[in-house]
Order: structure tokens, then C-alpha cells, then sequence
């Protein structure tokens, strides 16, 4: 669909409570101020000029998902002063990125810039290794393969079904409580929770 296009169906949207954007480099950015989703999903590249324009949009996010690699989202200080900007932000979900260079300090940043955060989570593809992959010592992290499944996650939240976020948070529960070893912080096929196919 033609640009034009899509900013007049755009436009013509109000009470917008899920949104997943796709665009990618070299496409001219549109205007989303109006829309103040509840849940966003997009690239971080994508998402900068509203973050520079449009603030308001921001204002009800309370679930947020990154798909950019987290090596490039560590180089941009932008994205540490624009997390705690986000007043209503509960959940937040950027992949990770195996091969690049990658410290443990990155993990406790996004979590110290964030209080609020209920459940932050890493995504990753089901192949890498998980001997790799970083711990730090706190219940709200985990991680999950990437969520490919867009159309099933939406209908399945629209329906009050487990989505990729619903599973995340039993997932976290179930650490608080004991009922899943607090110090493993991996979704995995045995946890036993309804409606998850994003155990590593």
C-alpha cells in the first residue's frame, strides 16, 4: 500500500489499543501522534522521529516491543532517557543478539531505568545457544524466542487468550511464588503454562 495511503486509513483510526508497525529504512515516516496505543510493537529506528515529535504518543504504552538488536539499542543514549519517559510502561521486549558484543551491565541498566517495569523480555531465536545467554539476578527477566506469530498474538489478547505477554508474566509469577526456580530465568516447554510456544 501507497504511503499516502496508509496515512489516510491512519488517520482515520481513534480508540487504537494494539498496534504493530513494519517499516523499514528509506520509508517516509507518518504521522501517529494521534493513535496513543496501548501496545506498540515496532523497530527502534522506525520509532525515533516520534520519539523527537511526538511524545503524547507515548503517554498510555504499557506494552512495548523492540525488534531491533540490543548491541544497536545500547549504542543510542536516546533509548536509556526515553524508557523512563514512559509513564504507563509495565512490559517491555527487545531482542537479543547472540553474536555481537553484548555485557551483563546492559541487562541491570534497562532494568534500573525502569522501576515500574513489571517483565522485561529478551527475545531470541529458538537455534542459539543457551549456555550464552545472560543472567542477572532479578525476577522480572526473561527470555523467549521472538514472536513471529503476529496475527495468532493479536487475535489471541483480543479473545483474553495467552498471548506472548500473558505467558511471559505466568512465566514470572510462577519465580515469585516458587513454583519455578527463581534464579532460572528461561521460558521452557515443561513450565506448563497454557497457550506457550515461545519456550526456548
Amino acid at each position: 500500500m501507497h504511503d499516502t495511503k496508509v496515512h489516510e486509513v491512519i488517520v482515520a483510526c481513534s480508540g487504537v489499543h494494539s498496534l504493530w508497525l513494519e517499516v523499514f529504512h528509506g520509508q517516509s515516516t507518518l504521522d501517529l501522534a494521534h493513535l496513543r496505543p496501548q501496545r506498540l510493537s515496532c523497530s527502534w529506528v522506525s520509532l525515533l522521529p516520534a520519539v523527537v515529535s511526538s511524545p503524547s504518543m507515548f503517554t498510555r504504552v504499557t506494552h512495548l516491543g523492540l525488534r531491533d538488536t540490543i548491541p544497536y539499542l545500547e549504542d543510542d543514549a536516546r533509548f536509556y532517557s526515553f524508557l523512563p519517559s514512559l509513564p504507563a510502561l509495565t512490559h517491555l521486549s527487545v531482542h537479543y543478539q547472540l553474536f555481537n558484543n553484548f555485557q551483563k551491565v546492559d541487562i541491570t541498566k534497562i532494568l534500573a531505568s525502569c522501576p515500574k517495569l513489571e517483565t522485561l523480555i529478551y527475545t531470541q531465536h529458538i537455534m542459539v545457544s543457551k549456555e550464552n545467554l545472560i543472567f542477572v539476578d532479578d525476577l522480572r527477566l526473561v527470555y523467549m524466542q521472538e514472536n513471529s506469530r503476529h496475527l495468532e498474538e493479536w487475535l489471541a489478547e483480543t479473545r483474553g487468550e495467552m498471548d506472548f505477554w500473558a505467558c511471559a508474566d505466568a512465566f514470572v509469577a510462577k519465580r515469585r511464588c516458587g513454583e519455578i526456580e527463581p534464579r532460572r530465568c528461561i521460558l521452557s516447554q515443561t513450565d506448563e503454562i497454557p497457550g506457550n510456544y515461545h519456550f526456548l
